[in-house]
């Protein structure tokens, strides 16, 4: 944690090799994955007032936490060889599979923890992943779009689907077949809606997201939203390389 106008920085759980973590929206609580000795993920949930020590949730292979709606928490669970969405309690108890279909990724949760954008294997068509957005509370599931996938930042954190803590705007970074995006799409939503206007198979192209009116781009990939499209934080990287001299041989 990070106090920006003073610069003071403080490690919250030393000795915890934290892989990903969604912080409460009342800024209270964090939930995060972590990884033990032997490299397994299990989830923990602490408090960030310091109010009860970490407290481990699951035992078995889980990861991907977010807060979910009542006081709930959803997350990625491995099952054989394959990855459910599952929801529990905040005190790890009532697991249940909140996504009837396996996935391949779970990329984000909406603020009210009821819409969950996943990364899943297509049964037809020429287009091997799809990205999907299945209700908690059940139904048939949208397509964001067929021909895409998850790979890039959305495992580095800024995932390439996302909403501002509001709910107010949908961001977006698009990688599809023949077309590139080189930053992040901001499309403001309807009152009461989490979802923008989606085509029935899906963005098909950049071109269609930008024709929803409102619609505006910022010039960064990994974004991570603020409480506008003007704020909001980026990854940026940097690469350091050392020269080095050998001698060879002489012949």
């Amino acid at each position: 944690m990070a106090d920006l106008a003073t610069g003071y920085s403080e490690k919250l759980f030393p000795g915890f090799a934290v892989t990903r973590y969604d912080v409460s929206s009342d800024g209270k609580r964090v939930v995060f994955a972590a990884l033990d000795a032997e490299g397994k993920s299990a989830i923990w949930l602490a408090s960030l007032t310091h109010s009860f020590a970490p407290k481990q949730l699951t035992q078995s292979e889980a990861y991907r936490p977010f807060f979910g709606s009542n006081g709930t928490i959803i997350h990625l669970s491995k099952v054989g060889a394959e990855d459910f969405v599952y929801s529990m309690k905040e005190d790890g108890t009532d697991q249940k599979k909140v996504v009837p279909d396996p996935v391949i990724y779970l990329i984000a949760a909406s603020p009210d923890g009821q819409q969950l954008v996943t990364w899943v294997e297509r049964k037809e068509g020429d287009s091997p992943s799809a990205v999907a957005i299945y209700p908690v509370s059940g139904g048939k599931p949208v397509l964001l779009c067929k021909h895409c996938s998850a790979t890039g930042p959305a495992y580095k954190g800024a995932g390439i689907v996302n909403w501002s803590p509001d709910g107010k705007f949908f961001f977006i970074r698009m990688e599809l077949p023949g077309m590139h995006s080189s930053g992040t799409l901001v499309i403001p939503l309807t009152p009461g809606h989490l979802l923008p206007n989606l085509p029935p198979n899906g963005f098909e192209s950049v071109e269609q997201v930008k024709a929803i009116p409102g619609t505006r781009e910022i010039p960064e990939r990994d974004v991570f939203p603020g409480r506008d499209p003007s704020t909001y934080a980026i990854l940026l990287a940097t690469t350091q390389r050392n020269l080095f001299r050998v001698r060879l041989p002489e012949h």
